[in-house]
């Protein structure tokens, strides 16, 4: 830019503005077992597991610039590996980076939520970023939880009806053997004809 006298000073501020149009644009993909390019959405991993992201950056300024990654809080479950050294675009130039994520053998389960975002070094209002969500999953799996819950459900449903089949055997033996109880045995030199004979084909037997 040459300074023309007749050019006024807001003429040439507005000028160096639009000259120095800062841009970036920033994605976040995983590859599947084809290779092809898919969103993340949620990152389910189990303790001792690792996955690798990858950063898609493309400065869409005018000019040469500097950015560096970034990640927001993190919690110590897990461990990350990408690369914060500043590096450089040309205009529309993009470039890709790795971002290895892994969860701790002492991983607890549940869920987490990070950002993970690009600045311009020069210009650090100019950024961009997205938020991943990361899942822990128990050492043996959600759906084999839920499996092993069935089982132990249905065991104890059988054993409970063993149970109350139990229960209402004794039950009934007990009113039995109160009936036995409660009748009263002839007297001495009384005629056992007829009782007799019952308490014979009941079973009964009196001294």
């Amino acid at each position: 830019f040459v300074w023309d006298e007749n050019e006024t000073l807001q003429d040439y501020l507005r000028y160096s503005h639009d000259f120095q149009r800062y841009g970036v644009t920033f994605e976040v993909y995983v590859r599947d077992g084809t290779g092809k390019e898919v969103e993340p959405g949620t990152i389910e991993l189990r303790p001792g597991e690792n996955t690798t992201l990858y950063l898609r950056v493309n400065n869409t300024g005018n000019s040469r610039k500097f950015f560096q990654l970034a990640v927001s809080w993190v919690p110590l479950k897990y461990d990350l590996e990408f690369d914060t050294t500043p590096f450089p675009l040309e205009p529309g130039e993009m470039r890709v980076f790795p971002f290895n994520i892994t969860a701790l053998e002492r991983a607890h389960s549940g869920s987490d939520a990070f950002r993970i975002s690009v600045r311009c070094v020069e210009n650090e209002s100019v950024e961009n970023g997205t938020l991943l969500t990361v899942r822990v999953r128990e050492e043996n799996g959600d759906g084999e939880n839920d499996y092993l819950f069935i089982l132990l459900v249905g065991a104890f449903s059988v054993v409970g009806v063993l149970i109350a089949a139990f229960g209402v055997m004794l039950h009934r033996r007990h009113r039995m053997m109160m009936k036995i109880s409660n009748e009263t045995p002839p007297e001495e030199g009384a005629d056992l004809g007829e009782m007799g004979k019952k308490n014979e084909r009941d079973g009964i037997e009196y001294p």
